[in-house]
């Protein structure tokens, strides 16, 4: 019998039902475990595995295409933001360094017509400048008074929709612990994976190298970085 096919629906009852008949035992399953649990009688290593193969992945580019420069950081993205859904990799935030002003411009550009070009949409935020709350507020529709609420806020925005958020600058931002900043935010979509979740949206940082080398114990290993060598002509 190919169980593979239950609809998602019927999963997560199966895994309430199973919460509900192992709830007087000695050690009760939780429903993130109930669900791997079923996923795994049906064929499937754990429940992302299973909720990925029910989802539309985005198309992949194809290898074969002789690609512009523009068109080797769609391919990049792409492949990033398919990670989880194709590989089972939580690796959703992306690093584009840069060296001047001129090449945070063009990063910038290429950035915005790569995600045109793969149907993204996407919330870009200059943080140069700006407080914390002034990027929160950016980010989100509704203004809020204090900091707490406007990471919340951005927390739902990335689990919830399916948007890219494109930071630009945060280095010249108007605060301090910038590296505390970046980390929270990417650790929204990396820590969504230890509750079995796949968050729907995702980052783009493009900021100065020197930030990320100064802040690479704290924030290296959330991100794909690539070059301005691969995405500029």
């Amino acid at each position: 019998m190919d169980l593979k096919f239950i609809p998602l629906d019927d999963v997560k009852n199966l895994a309430k039902r199973l919460c509900t008949l192992t709830r007087d035992v000695s050690f009760p399953l939780t429903h993130s475990a109930a669900l791997n649990v079923v996923s795994a009688m049906i064929g499937y290593r754990n429940y992302n595995t299973l909720r990925a193969q029910h989802q539309s992945p985005r198309p992949l580019i194809n290898p074969e295409v002789k690609l512009e420069p523009s068109d080797n950081l769609t391919s990049f993205l792409n492949k990033v933001f398919t990670l989880n859904e194709t590989f089972q990799k939580n690796m959703q935030s992306v690093f584009l360094p840069a060296y001047c002003i001129h090449q945070i411009e063009d990063a910038k550009n290429l950035t915005t017509k790569s995600l045109d070009s793969l149907g993204r949409k996407y919330i870009l935020v200059d943080a140069e400048g700006k407080s914390e709350l002034e990027i929160y507020n950016s980010i989100i529709s509704d203004p809020v008074r204090t900091v707490g609420q406007g990471f919340s806020q951005v927390e739902m925005t990335l689990m919830e929709r399916d948007i890219v958020i494109v930071l630009v600058g945060v280095s010249r931002a108007n605060f301090t612990r910038k590296a505390d900043f970046v980390r929270g935010l990417v650790k929204v979509l990396d820590d969504a994976h230890f509750d079995n979740k796949i968050p729907k949206g995702n980052m783009v940082f493009i900021d100065y190298s020197s930030f990320l080398e100064k802040s690479w114990n704290d924030i290296g290993i959330y991100f794909a970085v690539t070059g301005p060598s691969y995405y500029m002509t």
